[in-house]
């Protein structure tokens, strides 16, 4: 198979707008690549962008196949930082001049992010592939956008005014061409929920049992900023996760030991603090990623490694969560493997 990429054009900004992009169905999708340019200005006033700044603007990516299938729906900031973990470096951005709450006046800032159908491990540079989008043979394949407001890219702290004079999402592709007509397992991602926590103490969430788990990502955020602090880490604070069914126990370790697990088993580099643009001493400080707790199952692209809970009675992550904000939000991502039919099952 060889790889091939197209440019498919731009969708333009439109504050809480809805476009649809028609995608190309004659090839077989490796990934769907994105690029984000905004033109801001913005009052000065107190508060910060938000993590990933200006990806708020993109307030929702969605893929829907044949019409009525999503396979893939997210937000921008949190694919953008997915997309962190899964590959082992941080999809390019360029916004250092949002960071903090001053004046702007035509200020440019570029932030990218891509949906994967082929998981990294076995990417492009490897020979196996268990993942893949064939979009061969569908009756329609829709990329559609949501767009945030303006003012989304900035935290609950800050009361001016930004401004969208312009932004457009530039959209291009990695497709593999001449795949085998065969049947490939597909990658679903998305938003579970995103709950408000009302105090502090043991959060739990119900996850659907009817499927195949590559991963679950749990997000943290307080007032508009990613914190470690809802599900705190240190001398005194050992905040577990803990995921389950019945009495089997699949993990069940302090919040703070999973970010320090993810810098290793996904390669990920934090050289900076979310709400700081300032230099660190690399000698003595590399971070975790701010209020990101990754739970992955495949750990070397074999498939076989999945979490299979299309057996299991209930499936239930347990968090042990604070309450340092005002607004103080866990959000859970799942990523699902849907296998093919197998001969039997077809017929």
């Amino acid at each position: 198979m060889k790889l091939h990429r197209r440019f498919l054009g731009s969708l333009a900004y439109s504050a809480g707008g809805f476009d649809t992009l028609r995608l190309p169905r004659n090839y077989v999708y490796s990934a769907l690549q994105f690029c984000l340019i905004a033109d801001i200005d913005r009052t000065a006033d107190a508060g910060d962008a938000k993590d990933s700044a200006p990806a708020q603007l993109v307030q929702t990516l969605e893929v829907v196949v044949n019409g009525k299938n999503t396979i893939k729906r997210m937000d921008y900031e949190t694919l953008h930082r997915r997309n962190q973990m899964y590959h082992g470096v941080r999809p390019f951005i360029d916004a250092a001049n949002l960071a903090g709450y001053g004046a702007l006046d035509d200020d440019i800032s570029k932030v990218s992010a891509q949906f994967d159908f082929e998981l990294p491990p076995q990417g492009p540079w490897t020979r196996g592939v268990d993942c893949l989008l064939d979009a061969r043979g569908m009756s329609s394949l829709d990329l559609n956008v949501r767009w945030g407001q303006p003012n989304d890219i900035m935290n609950d702290a800050y009361g001016g005014v930004v401004t969208v004079n312009s932004a457009k999402l530039l959209v291009w592709t990695l497709e593999r061409v001449n795949a085998p007509v065969v049947p490939y397992a597909l990658w679903k991602e998305y938003q579970l929920l995103s709950h408000t926590i009302a105090g502090a103490g043991v959060l739990t969430v119900d996850l659907p049992v009817n499927t195949t788990y590559e991963a679950v990502t749990i997000k943290t955020h307080a007032d508009g900023d990613q914190v470690n602090t809802i599900i705190p880490f240190g001398l005194a604070l050992f905040n577990p996760i803990r995921l389950y069914s019945g009495s089997e126990v699949y993990l069940d370790i302090p919040a703070g030991a999973v970010q320090i697990n993810n810098r290793n088993d996904c390669q990920i580099e934090v050289p900076e603090l979310t709400l700081s643009a300032a230099a660190i001493n690399h000698a003595r400080q590399e971070f975790r990623l701010e209020g990101y707790y990754h739970l992955p199952f495949v750990h070397d692209g074999l498939l076989s490694e999945m979490l299979d809970a299309t057996r299991l009675g209930d499936l239930k992550v347990d968090a042990t969560v604070a309450v340092p904000g005002d607004q103080n939000v866990l959000d859970v991502y799942l990523s699902e493997i849907i296998l093919p039919a197998t001969p039997a099952e077809a017929a």
